[in-house]
């Protein structure tokens, strides 16, 4: 196991308890906004993890199909104009994902999230 990851995995703790400390209702409210519309679910690298997470939670959930793409698929491809988009990075300072983002907010700003 490499270090970083080995790093990450030690501080799971601390995040699960960053977790439990603050609410969560912000979140609520924004998936409860889509439930019934498609989403895009874009993520790189370790956030594409997230990115496929929220769609499996939505299924659970019986909400509508999820798509889980790369920043670039995003872009590239003739997105459906009713669907969300719901952007996943540590840090938001990847060109792709600021790209995506910057793509995505263009036709519907109104439907994008950000985590």
């Amino acid at each position: 196991m490499s270090i970083v990851f080995s790093r990450k995995l030690d501080g799971i703790g601390e995040t699960l308890t960053l977790c439990f400390q603050n609410r969560v209702t912000p979140l609520s409210r924004m998936l409860a906004q889509c439930a019934k519309q498609p989403i895009y679910s874009i993520g790189s690298g370790g956030s594409v993890i997230l990115a496929e997470f929220l769609g499996q939670c939505r299924a659970h959930l019986g909400f509508a199909i999820s798509s889980s793409v790369t920043p670039l698929a995003y872009i590239l491809e003739n997105s459906d104009p009713a669907a969300a988009s719901w952007f996943f990075s540590a840090s938001g300072e990847n060109h792709d994902i600021r790209t995506a983002y910057l793509h995505g907010v263009r036709d519907r700003p109104e439907d994008v999230f950000v985590l």
